[in-house]
């Protein structure tokens, strides 16, 4: 591929139209598409698909690694509060850094941690970096990298964002419900549960007393042994832009994926947090304790939150104002900025 695109570039441009490609914009994973460009005399740019706190985190692992902070596989050597940036939010070295997430199997987080290092590639040869993102959302991180531009969020965009096809007639479910009334739960399509987990999930729904809306995969679903739960899950994927947008969503589950959570705060759509892996844990830290637009469980590693836990927890996000208020706030002023 490398070769193939380096010589696209060169007979373009050497065609001397006017068309000559004077830009390079890619994934920050293909840091061989930066080196193209430079090595052509052409302004390289890359796209991260995380948040800028993200990036800025993995462009610090060679501080990080020189401090003594983690090892040289970018194994945290202890746990503590540290600071990328004197004017970012501290970070947990245990549950923040997102290459080191993937406990219990090594080797995605091996392979994880050399994307990092071959995002750091990509962001040092590149004129400019730019990630889905907004000033409102990360001010202290846009401070202290300029070279990374934030694009606001498509709102009102068309894209499903879901691996299943979509089931249009839970909209037609929403329209029954009261405002403000129904959990909307998602966990993305890489989430896993085990059994134990899983049902205590689903009997805190259920014990809740409120309506739900929960896209749940196939193959998941159908482990279910609860009395009455099978016949309320179906086998295709809600389109979560609309369920968003509806006034009957009161709060989302989510697993904290980045393109999910922005949709959310764009909804105004406070965030109940369950986090799985990578960066899912530096983002319920922001929505929890830099937003304040949500909750987490703060459950350790193999830890099964009960039934009590998910009906206490999911309460307390509806019955205190503060939560919608700020959603609503930031929603408001992210909006404005895309003006």
């Amino acid at each position: 591929m490398p070769g193939k695109v380096k010589e696209l570039i060169q007979q373009i441009n050497a065609s001397h139209t006017h068309d000559n490609i004077t830009c390079v914009l890619a994934d920050s994973l293909l840091s061989w598409a930066m080196e193209i460009a430079v090595d052509n005399q052409i302004k390289p740019a890359s796209f991260v698909s995380f948040s800028a706190t993200a990036s800025v985190l993995i462009s610090s692992i060679p501080t990080l690694i020189q401090d003594g902070i983690i090892s040289h596989d970018g194994t945290p050597r202890k746990k503590q509060m540290i600071e990328v940036s004197p004017s970012m939010p501290a970070m947990n070295t245990s549950s923040h850094f997102v290459w080191a997430r993937n406990r219990g199997f090594w080797e995605e987080q091996k392979l994880f941690f050399e994307y990092a290092l071959r995002n750091n590639t990509s962001v040092e040869l590149a004129d400019f970096v730019i990630c889905i993102s907004s000033y409102e959302l990360e001010p202290e991180t846009f401070n202290t990298n300029p070279k990374i531009h934030p694009i606001a969020p498509l709102v009102g965009s068309n894209r499903s964002g879901n691996f299943l096809p979509e089931d249009l007639s839970c909209l037609k479910w929403l329209d029954g419900q009261p405002a403000n009334s129904v959990i909307y739960v998602a966990f993305g399509g890489h989430a896993t549960f085990d059994q134990t987990q899983f049902e205590q999930f689903a009997l805190g729904l259920q014990l809740s007393n409120r309506p739900f809306l929960w896209v749940v995969h196939p193959d998941i679903a159908d482990k279910l042994n609860i009395r009455g739960f099978q016949e309320r899950v179906g086998n295709r994927g809600a389109p979560q832009q609309k369920v968003l947008k509806h006034p009957s969503i009161a709060h989302f589950v989510t697993h904290c994926g980045w393109s999910s959570v922005l949709e959310a705060i764009t909804n105004g759509v406070p965030l109940l947090c369950w986090p799985f892996s990578d960066d899912h844990f530096l983002i319920e830290h922001y929505i929890c304790n830099v937003w304040k637009v949500g909750l987490g469980f703060n459950r350790e590693d193999g830890e099964v939150v009960t039934k009590e836990d998910v009906v206490s927890k999911s309460e307390e996000l509806l019955s205190d104002g503060k939560y919608k208020a700020n959603t609503l706030d930031l929603k408001e002023k992210l909006l404005n900025s895309i003006k």
